[in-house]
């Protein structure tokens, strides 16, 4: 007798549909499938599509939604219950299954296409068997969905990050980002054009650096590169000015007018990407990178990318989803609404305009700084018009940029002031008050004395 064996083949790595392994990666038992297979309805939805074999675990997740969050198919198992239970319906219940359907889809953790196509797929198992029940006129329209647990960048967080920062052009061209509150195109700009705008101003303020106020204003008349806002004006702080100073007399010298701000060691001015690759490895120094790029079309699970020579590959850890591209999957990692939540935008644009609403500034004041569309007909124009009414403003918001000095729950110097001169003027009302008070109590009183002396004389 030979000797024969079997090898068991380890399971694929990115299974088929059809696959056993992939029902285990989609939590579906054996025995949920042969349940569901049994079912006459879907033998002849089968029939009809038969490509649509591939999509039985989602028509098998939307049955144990059904049966775990619907009142009227509360612990239903197999699609002929749901069948069963429609056709007992009337009236407007019927609409339930539909209504039913379209909250499942639009619950999906997945982008609009595919809640679309989850929809129509398991809508067409409905309609196999003509079922009772009212289709929508229109189909429905369902959004996007995005990672909801993003982690929210905190002030911790970005001092977390930023000491994590290699040297002191990395810190001050942060640090002074952050106190700009500006995008990086327009932080850029100023990088490699600003310095005759401010030169004057950084020789006159450099040596004085302890005095308070102290900050330097900036006119970015180039406006806002990504909608086209006119002319606005931002700031950079004590402590952005100080790190500035900084930088200049240990490792960069004074910029000449033609050249930039930020330089690195070859002498090339500061780029966007090194900007981003700096803050990410800042991140990962500080344990805040979540390198995850989205839902997957298929699955909802949350995609990941790795790199392969020249191309990006983004692929689901679930599923055998992938796509190999050079840039990001349009739709996925490239939407600006698809943050990672501690991304450069969210640390120096979201997190100090977010403190700066702590303070006593103006709303419309924080958006102009930022280079926001304050009013299309171009009415509020005070800062322009009136400077030192500006500056005033922006030193309310002062304490909540300079992160490495001051305190945030303090009230700010010219704040303080304000008060002082407030307080005093309520003081002064109060005391005129008393007095007026105090003389038309010695006036009652002289005319009692008045009165006294009238009833004495008066004749018995």
């Amino acid at each position: 007798m030979s000797n024969s064996f079997f090898v068991l083949e380890p399971p694929p790595e990115h299974p088929d549909k059809t696959h056993p392994v992939y029902y285990q990666r989609m939590k579906i038992t054996e025995n949920e499938k042969q349940q569901f297979m049994t079912s006459t309805s879907v033998k002849n939805w089968i029939t009809a599509h038969p490509s649509y074999i591939e999509k039985i675990p989602q028509v098998i997740k939307f049955t144990k939604w059904l049966s775990q969050n619907s009142q009227y198919f509360d612990g239903i198992t197999t699609i002929d219950d749901i069948h069963m239970i429609q056709d007992d319906l009337e009236g407007r219940k019927r609409q339930r299954l539909v209504q039913e359907l379209i909250l499942y889809c639009s619950q999906l953790f997945a982008l609009s296409k595919s809640k679309e196509n989850t929809y129509d797929t398991i809508l067409s198992l409905l309609k196999t068997e003509n079922w009772a029940f009212p289709a929508p006129p229109d189909p429905p329209k369902f959004r996007d969905s995005y990672r909801q647990d993003l982690p929210e960048m905190t002030l911790d967080h970005f001092l977390r990050a930023f000491r994590q920062l290699q040297g002191l052009m990395l810190q001050s061209a942060f640090l002074c980002k952050f106190q700009m509150t500006v995008g990086t195109k327009e932080f850029l700009w100023f990088s490699n054009h600003g310095w005759p705008l401010i030169k004057d101003q950084f020789m006159e303020k450099a040596s004085t650096h302890l005095k308070d106020p102290n900050r330097l204003m900036i006119d970015v008349y180039v406006g806002r590169f990504k909608t086209g806002a006119p002319e606005f004006r931002t700031s950079i702080e004590r402590d952005g000015l100080e790190l500035l100073r900084q930088y200049f007399e240990t490792e960069r010298g004074i910029p000449q007018d033609h050249e930039a701000i930020w330089i690195k060691e070859n002498g090339s001015p500061l780029t966007s990407s090194d900007m981003t690759k700096h803050w990410i490895q800042a991140l990962k120094k500080a344990g805040l990178y979540d390198p995850r790029y989205g839902p997957c079309p298929e699955c909802e699970t949350p995609m990941r990318r790795k790199r392969r020579a020249r191309h990006y590959i983004y692929y689901c850890p679930l599923c055998d989803y992938k796509k190999e591209t050079k840039h990001a999957i349009k739709g996925l990692a490239s939407n600006r609404r698809n943050r990672t939540g501690m991304g450069i935008h969210d640390a120096t644009c979201d997190l100090p305009m977010s403190l700066m609403q702590k303070s006593n500034i103006k709303d419309w004041v924080i958006n102009f700084r930022h280079g926001h569309v304050i009013d299309p007909n171009n009415y509020k124009r005070i800062i322009s018009k009136d400077p030192a009414w500006g500056e005033k403003q922006y030193a309310l918001a002062a304490p909540y940029l300079n992160i490495l000095s001051d305190t945030p729950d303090m009230v700010p110097k010219e704040q303080y002031d304000d008060l002082v001169y407030r307080q005093q003027l309520v003081i002064d009302n109060l005391t005129a008050r008393q007095n007026a008070t105090e003389a038309m109590l010695r006036k009652w009183a002289k005319a009692d004395e008045l009165e006294k002396e009238l009833k004495k004389e008066e004749p018995i």
